[in-house]
């Protein structure tokens, strides 16, 4: 009798918390971590190169100068000319021709990815159909007359000098099984594209194929002068890695689940007054500023399982007192502790929005007058 009990005790060990602890804990795959790609793109170089052609502002160093160079007889290609109309127009703001490209395969440019309303960057996206079609007939034309294919072949060492330092300290750690583990979730790929021509900062692009869902993150230097590009690895990792990695995972439950969010909309403005510059990281709109205040948060646990305590509260530090994300005060505990605390309970994150609108719907009492 008491053997059966212990047995009975076993397999309910096994059962119930087994699972838990194995979706809580980095995995491995054949014997290593799962790997995430760390590449410069041709794609990425090849708009990069056209919108400088077109007239975008780059500090200026070695690199631009090959660029300028080696591209000088073709400023007025249709590309160029293109492209420059396109950026002055609202519709492409922001990174839109860059995400817009990700959809398609390369050199091909050949339609890749399945569009979802809430991720498509183009404004009033149907209306400009014919637009896009020529901008990637002209890409396809700029690409094959300037000879770019060895253009790029030729800096692969250089790009590989870039990528290979950021490679080796990302993929060092279990990256993409403790993002997987935290959100209860995968996605097929992961890929860093380092960016020398990009703009400070980085994007996150989902790319909906038949196989599964990939994510591109693109990023520009973290630093750039006359003689050199720098990509400081645990820099763009904590600022800009599991930050776009947390979107990936955030923005689809966020818009799902918008309708029960949007009770709480006021502290959308209420945040922004507190401080402008938040409002422009987020556009102003209730849905980006949730899902916004959501990457954060979770970068704050992310730096917490994978960098430590000391970098996370310097994480929570910088982005609660000092740029002001209100939430991220009540969001990272109920992270930490209701949700990791209960995966039995909460499978995925989106399993906790009912308690994360709670925390807004106190927060609204507080800060919406």
């Amino acid at each position: 009798m008491r053997t059966s009990i212990i047995k009975g005790v076993i397999r309910i060990v096994l059962v119930f918390f087994v699972p838990v602890f194995l979706c809580l804990a980095p995995a491995r795959v054949a014997g290593q971590y799962k790997h995430i790609n760390v590449v410069a793109d041709e794609r990425m170089e090849l708009i990069s190169t056209i919108e400088m052609l077109a007239g975008q502002v780059m500090q200026r160093n070695s690199y631009t100068d090959s660029v300028a160079v080696y591209f000088a007889p073709y400023k007025k290609h249709a590309a160029v000319t293109l492209v420059k109309s396109m950026l002055n127009n609202s519709a492409y703001s922001g990174s839109s021709l860059v995400w817009y490209l990700y959809q398609f395969s390369f050199p091909a440019l050949k339609p890749e990815g399945r569009f979802t309303e809430d991720e498509n960057q183009v404004g009033n996206y149907e209306m400009h159909l014919d637009t896009l079609s020529l901008f990637r007939e002209r890409l396809r034309d700029f690409y094959t007359k300037t000879g770019f294919h060895t253009f790029f072949l030729e800096h692969k060492g250089m790009y590989d000098s870039l990528c290979t330092p950021v490679s080796d300290y990302i993929n060092k750690m279990a990256v993409a099984e403790t993002v997987e583990a935290m959100f209860g979730g995968s996605k097929s790929s992961y890929s860093i594209v380092l960016a020398p021509l990009f703009k400070p900062g980085g994007i996150g692009i989902q790319t909906h194929k038949t196989s599964g869902d990939y994510v591109t993150i693109v990023i520009g230097p973290t630093a750039s002068n006359p003689d050199a590009l720098l990509f400081a690895p645990a820099l763009l990792f904590q600022d800009f890695v599991l930050h776009e990695l947390s979107h990936a995972f955030c923005d689809p439950f966020v818009h799902k689940f918008i309708s029960m969010f949007n009770t709480d909309s006021c502290l959308s403005d209420t945040i922004s007054h507190i401080n402008t510059i938040v409002r422009q990281d987020y556009g102003g709109d209730w849905e980006s500023c949730v899902a916004e205040h959501l990457a954060r948060a979770n970068e704050v646990v992310l730096c917490r399982k994978l960098l430590g305590d000391q970098i996370a509260d310097q994480k929570l530090e910088q982005g609660y007192f000092k740029e002001k994300w209100l939430l991220l005060e009540g969001l990272v505990p109920i992270l930490e502790n209701d949700y990791l605390g209960n995966r039995i309970k909460y499978k995925t994150e989106g399993d906790l929005v009912p308690s994360i609108v709670d925390y807004f719907d106190e927060m609204r009492k507080n800060l919406c007058h």
